[in-house]
């Protein structure tokens, strides 16, 4: 299984803030799978892990993001009880989400660095289709401000899936 967050991308991308002056899209693509695409303000960063995954970055905040195609057939919370156990977090689902007109789960939890600091997450995923998850994870730090909050929550209601 592909791995669905790189804990030290995303933990190092949270300490690279700026207020967005124009937008660009960005892609996570798996072959034979479907793609996310997503807009982001162009003081953001992107850039993919050791895994394959979309890492998407607010540069000086304590926001960021995993964008993640996985090929998987199980049922959906099955599916992301496997990541959260292999990333070692504490995840509940708590609503519906949905991605792209699909209906899926929404998910949040926290995770423990290893330096001893927590960081808190929010995962909405959905099933593509019967053989494909599409998940997009906004990665925070306590104390993230209401402003780079609803940064993240506009840059995941962009979110495009196609084939």
């Amino acid at each position: 299984m592909r791995t669905w967050i790189s804990l030290a991308a995303v933990c190092a991308a949270l300490f690279l803030a700026v207020a967005p002056a124009s937008a660009r899209t960005v892609e996570e693509t798996t072959p034979g799978g479907p793609t996310i695409e997503l807009t982001i303000p162009d003081t953001w960063t992107a850039q993919q892990d050791n895994d394959g995954n979309l890492i998407l970055n607010l540069p000086g905040g304590r926001i960021a993001f995993s964008v993640t195609v996985m090929a998987d057939d199980r049922e959906l919370d099955v599916s992301m009880a496997e990541v959260f156990s292999y990333i070692q977090a504490s995840a509940q689902r708590v609503d519906a989400a949905e991605l792209s007109g699909m209906q899926g789960a929404l998910y949040r939890g926290s995770f423990v660095h290893p330096e001893g600091f927590t960081l808190n997450f929010e995962t909405a995923a959905v099933k593509a289709d019967q053989n494909w998850v599409a998940a997009v994870t906004i990665v925070s730090l306590p104390g993230a401000t209401q402003s780079e909050q609803d940064a993240a929550y506009a840059i995941r209601d962009s979110a495009r899936i196609r084939w």
